[in-house]
């Protein structure tokens, strides 16, 4: 399970490292991810379905994107004056942004189209510092992971929520766009050194791996994610 990159955005549904995964453990591998989703919608998903208790085995790929979700997921601030109820947001991602055409204004739409426009020139900042560290001439591009030590912590919690997966193996892998730097992996890694039956898997991905302009994986990206996996997952089972 995971978000876009597990999902495969940019591949054929035979390329994604899940399908490709299955053709190497010659075993049934189901592709659980949905685009945006964070840890917290991705299992209970699957909860809903009963498939994590069908499950032998649970791969969650995590993206530091996720930190908001699983954060309003956990614990969710008291209501203010002028802000939504955590409650409701939480119900509303459930739902898929539901918006009815009452909710359409001039002022709204005009306030998306700003938004957009903002979105596409940070965009074009990120890629330029982007292309200049991959020049070796700047330090990597600043990401809001870095300074959030608490990425593993809520990670965790969340998976103390579904008891289906108590005694389950799981592997964890990170994906994210290849000059965004995150100290998830790293926390995490401690955090799980008391359970047994969580493994941290580290990928060595290059940036050939990712396409320029979208920043998801490509088809061979996919294949040596695959690759790591499978070597993961017979080490576990020797």
């Amino acid at each position: 399970t995971g978000d876009s990159f597990a999902m495969g955005w940019g591949v054929n549904d035979q390329e994604t490292y899940a399908a490709v995964l299955a053709q190497r453990l010659r075993r049934p591998t189901l592709n659980g991810a949905v685009s945006s989703y964070g840890t917290a919608r991705e299992l209970s998903r699957l909860q809903r379905l009963g498939l994590l208790a069908r499950a032998a085995m649970l791969v969650i790929q995590y993206c530091p994107n996720d930190a908001a979700e699983n954060r309003a997921f956990l614990q969710p601030l008291k209501r203010r004056v002028g802000r939504p109820d955590p409650a409701e947001a939480w119900a509303m991602l459930q739902a898929g942004h539901a918006t009815t055409t009452a909710d359409v204004s001039y002022v709204r739409v005009l306030s998306a189209v700003l938004g957009i426009l903002k979105n596409s020139l940070e965009q074009r900042s990120f890629w330029r510092r982007g292309t200049e560290f991959a020049r070796g001439n700047v330090s990597p591009p600043a990401s809001d992971a870095i300074r959030r030590p608490d990425l593993a912590d809520d990670f965790l919690a969340v998976i103390d929520r579904f008891p289906e997966l108590a005694a389950k193996p799981i592997l964890v892998i990170e994906l994210k766009p290849f000059h965004e730097a995150s100290n998830f992996l790293h926390d995490l890694a401690r955090g799980v050194s008391a359970r047994r039956n969580m493994h941290v898997v580290p990928l060595a991905l290059e940036r050939d791996d990712f396409y320029r302009f979208d920043s998801h994986l490509r088809a061979r990206g996919h294949a040596k994610v695959a690759a790591q996996l499978d070597a993961a997952i017979r080490a576990l089972e020797l």
